[in-house]
Parts: C-alpha cells; structure tokens; sequence
C-alpha cells in the first residue's frame, strides 16, 4: 500500500490554517496526486468549527506525531514455522530464506521464540539412537516430509512416534517388536514378509537399488497389517541420516531473553537495542504478536520517511513532532521565511 501524504498547518491552527490544509489536498488531488489527505495538529476553535459546519466540510484527521516508527522501515518478509518443525526443515528454511533467524510461532501464528543454525547444529551432527525420535516426542508427518516418501498401505497409527528405529539387518528371525516401531529395510519380497510379521508399526523400504515395488506380490503378507508402508528413493545408509533429521525443533528454541520489535517502536528506541544487540536479525511483530517481517542493521539505512506538505507555518517549531525525519515534499506559506533546513529540494511558495 503506497504511503499517504498529509497537508497540514501549524500546532495552534486557525481557520486559515485548517482551510489551507483542506484546499490544498483538495487541489492536487484533482490534480492528480494520489493517496493524499488534510490533517491536523491540534484542537479546532470555535470559528473554525462554524466554518466547517457552514460548508459542510468534515474536520481534517488529527496527527499527533510524525516519528518515525519499526513500520516505517522497509521491513523484509520472512518465512516462520511451528514448534514441531523438523530440524531438517528449519536449516532449509534458515539459510535458503531467512538468512540468519527464523521466527517460530504457535497455532495462532504468534511469536513464541526464534531458532538460528549455532541452535540446530549439536543435534545435525549427533548420534541418534533406537529411541531418540520418541524420547524427542517427533510428529510422525515429519518424517514424511522430510523422507519425501510415498505412502502405498496403510497409516501410522499415533500423531507422534511411539517407537525405536531399526533397520532390517538388526532384526532377528521370527522377532516381535512393539506397536509404533519403525522399520528401515530394502526392496525384496523376503525383506518386506519378514518386517511385516515383527508387527512394527512402519516399514520405510528403499527403493535405491530397485525402484520396482510390486505390491500384488506382497498383498498377501498385507492383509490385516496394522501400520503404514511407504517407499524412499534412497539407499538404507541414507534414510538411517535423514530420519535422525526429522526430530522438531521444540527442544531447541530460543525462548529465553528474546529480542523482537513492535510495529509502533520508535526508530531512535530500536536504533540503540540493534546496535548494543549481538544479534543481526530481529522479529517484528504486530499488536496481536503475530510476525509481520524481520529486521536488521542495514535496514535501519532504508527508512520508508512519511511524506508531508506544510500550509501556513515553515518553522520546525511549530511544526508535528518528529517533523525533522519526515520528508517534507511543499511548503506553501504566507509568514517569514525562518532558518528551516530539508532534506531534499522541495516546492516552496511564501507569497
């Protein structure tokens, strides 16, 4: 949404001061300007308001401030995820998006904590044991997103995993195993019959070496299996790695002394947390704590200013407050001309 621009008198306005405000928008609207609108600075008085009333004109918006604010930067957007996200997922999201910090939001998308890659890297390179994905209480969809499998029988029969992790070769002949284990084995009808019959809950077979899986020849084996089936088109060495990657980042987020920014924060407020910051990167959030975008250091050099005209008044004093970081586009004025200082060359007209 393009930025609109306000015309505006002085703090104390008159009637010429308030009518100037209104005019003016009036006239480069029709001139074509778009998004523009009159504005106050103060309290309308009593000859102002018969004006109004007579010509049936609705008083201008007031305006407190003119400071600038976290929602005038150009914020850029960023890419949040839940708790249960997979670590796999979070690295891809951190560094191909996000750069340096993803957010990390609960059901309602409000802000709960971030996660950087220093977070994730102990559990990227750590061991994983036979129970670690259900001691880490990780959501079985996990593992299908990050597997990319192809489910071809059944469904895993809880929300999380509820068992160890095992390959094929670590299973013994005529073995039981318990509901919610898993299973990593190869593509042949021996393989599968005999994973089938240990009662694990999901067969994750490979198809690295044999991308045929017929399943006609093991409907027989199927019928009556209570768990999920699904196919990898990756070697048994590699789904054993990844698996370990589908673990959520719960666990490993920053929830602790964290540092965000409001919309609504004034520039030099920010300006003094980023710079006394370790941190690069920082959420920005709404009222209602949900992220709107992210923001760092150099950002603070890409300021989005308010763009504003001035009618009858050219001193800064008797100007909105925060006047100085506006940009200020016109100054039509019938008073001295005072020691005002701009940013850019401007429309000035002291008539």
């Amino acid at each position: 949404m393009k930025q609109k621009i306000y015309v505006f008198g002085h703090r104390s306005p008159d009637t010429d001061s308030i009518c100037s405000a209104i005019a003016y928008s009036y006239l480069k609207e029709q001139l074509g300007v778009k998004n523009i609108a009159p504005a106050r600075l103060g309290r309308i008085n009593k000859e102002t308001k018969f004006v109004l009333n007579y010509f049936d004109v609705e008083p201008p918006k007031l305006l407190k401030e003119i400071q600038l604010k976290v929602k005038d930067l150009l914020l850029r957007p960023i890419h949040s995820i839940g708790e249960n996200t997979s670590i796999m997922k979070a690295v891809d999201i951190t560094v191909n998006e996000n750069k340096h910090v993803t957010p990390v939001v609960d059901h309602k998308q409000r802000l709960i904590g971030v996660i950087t890659l220093p977070d994730l890297y102990p559990n990227l390179i750590g061991t994983m044991g036979p129970g670690h994905l259900k001691d880490t209480v990780t959501p079985f969809k996990n593992i299908l997103e990050v597997l990319d499998a192809n489910v071809i029988y059944g469904e895993y029969p809880f929300d999380v995993i509820k068992g160890e992790v095992y390959t094929a070769s670590e299973i013994y002949d005529n073995g039981i195993l318990n509901t919610g284990d898993i299973i990593i084995l190869g593509n042949s009808k021996e393989n599968i019959k005999n994973a089938i019959n240990t009662r694990a809950s999901c067969l994750i077979i490979s198809t690295f070496y044999n991308n045929n899986v017929d399943i006609s020849h093991i409907e027989p084996y199927i019928d009556g299996y209570k768990g999920i089936i699904m196919i990898v088109e990756a070697s048994i060495f590699n789904i054993s790695k990844c698996i370990s990657k589908t673990v959520s980042i719960e666990s490993m987020i920053n929830r602790d002394m964290l540092e965000y920014f409001e919309l609504d924060n004034p520039i030099d407020e920010v300006k003094d947390q980023i710079i006394a910051s370790k941190h690069r990167s920082f959420p920005v959030i709404n009222e209602k704590g949900k992220v709107k975008g992210v923001l760092s250091r150099s950002d603070l050099f890409q300021l989005n200013r308010r763009k504003v005209i001035l009618v009858d008044h050219n001193e800064f004093a008797q100007s909105i407050k925060g006047i100085e970081d506006a940009e200020v586009l016109e100054i039509i004025d019938h008073h001295r001309i005072a020691n005002i200082e701009t940013m850019s060359p401007l429309y000035f007209r002291s008539e």
